[in-house]
């Protein structure tokens, strides 16, 4: 997978105030447990706790995880589980990956779709949680598209996280926003944080010091959005063909819509 060296941005422009009524920054990150270490990234270390205490919270029964990859965050959800992936090899390595034996034992192999986000997907279903992390980033064109796709996923009252670059806020929120009855921001990547560091212990030290960081735009490279109690259902789901690669794995081809 590709690999970004991230710099921290300068304060990315917010829309008015009186238009997010319903978003919350709160002055301080919420404080979760980091250990252990699920990357040696402190930020993004940060960022899979962050997702993995809110995935515990919200209690969904359901869960979409785009951009799933190699199924690091397989662990966090419910059995009824879909992921999507550009690349089925990343899917099989998940299926290896030692932290995700015990889900696997007790919920068989994970449900996943081949196919590119900006393509249609409808046809995974609609969720009670959908996530995209860590994809966002690698998606140049057609996001806004990806961006209202992923959120007609969810189902009325559901939830939805997303992270990117800080400079994406202010587009994410014009989407997102009217979508869902609250949003909240966490600010994340600070240039002592935005970069592997082997050493397990300074590893930790290092994602405690970016949970610890003032929630504020300056000297934060991303922003990792949390939005609940969605106000519409889901969107109709387009036919598409689905093609059994393997096991619980499928290639999804999208029909146009008539």
């Amino acid at each position: 997978m590709l690999r970004r060296k991230h710099l921290p941005h300068q304060h990315a422009p917010i829309p008015p105030a009186k238009s997010l009524a319903h978003l919350n920054i709160p002055p301080t990150k919420p404080s979760v447990a980091l250990q252990p270490l699920f990357s040696t990234h402190p930020a993004k270390n940060f960022v899979f706790h962050l997702l993995a205490h809110h995935a515990k919270t919200l209690h969904p029964k359901s869960a979409l995880d785009a951009g799933c990859g190699d199924l690091r965050n397989l662990r966090h959800f419910p059995r009824d589980y879909v992921g999507i992936t550009r690349e089925a090899a990343f899917y099989f390595m998940g299926l290896a990956r030692e932290e995700n034996q015990d889900w696997i034992l007790n919920n068989g192999p994970p449900r996943a779709y081949v196919t590119a986000l900006e393509s249609d997907f409808s046809a995974a279903g609609s969720f009670d949680l959908c996530v995209c992390t860590h994809t966002l980033f690698y998606i140049a064109e057609k996001k806004p598209d990806v961006i209202a796709r992923l959120v007609e996923r969810v189902n009325v009252g559901g939830s939805f996280i997303v992270n990117d670059d800080i400079d994406h806020l202010p587009m994410h929120l014009d989407i997102v926003g009217p979508q869902f009855a609250a949003l909240e921001v966490i600010y994340y990547g600070c240039a002592r944080t935005n970069a592997f560091e082997p050493n397990p212990r300074k590893s930790f030290a290092l994602s405690l010091e970016e949970m610890n960081t003032p929630n504020t735009p300056e000297g934060h490279s991303h922003f990792y959005l949390l939005a609940t109690k969605k106000k519409l259902p889901a969107s109709s789901e387009i036919p598409a063909e689905k093609t059994r690669l393997r096991d619980n794995l499928f290639a999804l081809h999208a029909h146009a819509a008539d």
